[in-house]
């Protein structure tokens, strides 16, 4: 088997093949002295050629640049797909946040609308409601005003009335002092004046206990109560019963009675217990006196319009009681 080798020249010029003969074909032994020595020759020239020149060298720096190169630009392609990949990406992220914040924009802007249409509808029904307000402003001020005037008239009215209120009540206290004057002259006209009077005239025979009215008006005879030494006796006593207790014979002693009710006019006299004339004497005076002395009367009388009292004789002891 033969093989050719290039010889590459001192300048870096690649001779003709040289032929060698493979050590299996048989040569003779100067036949391998010329292969080793075309060997030899051929490694010389290689150390003399410069390292990049070397053929192997530069085969394995191209291999190794286009590896580079390859693997540079399967890199760089890689980073640009990736780079497109993120670009793609973030631009499906911007866009879906875009689409988010487009949509929460457009939410906004149709809360917004729905917000700028709730206050147009809130600022007309207050403008609705400030001119119904003022409205009634308007017209609770005509009623005021209204109001006011009927005041300022009622009060003038009031203070008419008052003043024609007060002129009436002067006039009904005139009236009414003028009316009571009337009763208290009528009523003096007819009030009573009863005295229970005892009379001892010895010239004239006249020894008496007797009730007179000196008043205007008659009195009206009610009852009576008689003491005897300070002790009364029952109400309304007959003169037999007094007699009795001022142990007086009856004989020579004459009386009149009343009844309840009965009326004494003005200025007339009643003489209720006497000694009587015919039967007149000194003893009978003396008897009468006595008897007088241990006596004590009270008369209950009133007048027509019913005013009553008591008209007494002697020291009446303790109260009377109403006289009525």
């Amino acid at each position: 088997m033969s093989l050719s080798t290039p010889v590459a020249s001192s300048d870096g010029t690649q001779s003709a093949p040289e032929q060698c003969v493979s050590p299996q074909s048989g040569r003779s032994p100067d036949e391998k002295q010329d292969l080793e020595l075309a060997k030899l020759r051929l490694e010389i020239a290689s150390l003399r050629r410069k390292w990049w020149q070397s053929p192997a060298l530069g085969s394995a720096i191209l291999v190794g640049l286009i590896s580079l190169g390859v693997s540079w630009y399967a890199g760089l392609f890689d980073l640009a797909r990736k780079q497109i990949e993120f670009e793609t990406n973030r631009s499906k992220f911007e866009k879906d946040r875009a689409e988010v914040e487009l949509a929460k924009v457009q939410a906004e802007r149709d809360q917004t609308k729905a917000d700028i249409r709730e206050q147009t509808r809130i600022r007309d029904e207050i403008k609705v409601e400030s001119r119904r307000l003022n409205e009634k402003k308007d017209a609770a001020s005509i009623a005021l005003a209204r109001i006011q005037n009927e005041l300022v008239k009622g009060r003038r009215e009031v203070g008419e009335a008052r003043a024609a209120l007060d002129r009436a009540i002067e006039s009904e206290r005139a009236a009414l002092a003028r009316t009571k004057a009337t009763e208290a002259l009528l009523h003096d006209l007819a009030r009573p004046a009863l005295r229970v009077v005892r009379t001892e005239l010895d010239d004239e025979k006249v020894f008496d206990f007797r009730l007179g009215n000196r008043g205007p008006g008659p009195a009206v005879l009610k009852r009576n109560q008689y003491f005897v030494d300070g002790r009364p006796l029952r109400p309304n006593a007959t003169l037999l019963e007094l007699l009795d207790a001022l142990e007086i014979n009856e004989t020579f002693m004459g009386w009149t009675e009343y009844d309840p009710g009965e009326r004494l006019p003005m200025g007339a006299e009643m003489k209720f217990l006497r000694v009587r004339e015919h039967q007149f004497s000194q003893a009978a005076a003396y008897e009468f006196s006595r008897a007088a002395k241990r006596l004590a009367i009270a008369v209950c009388s009133c007048s027509i319009d019913g005013t009553c009292g008591w008209a007494t004789y002697g020291q009446v002891p303790g109260e009377l009681g109403a006289c009525e």
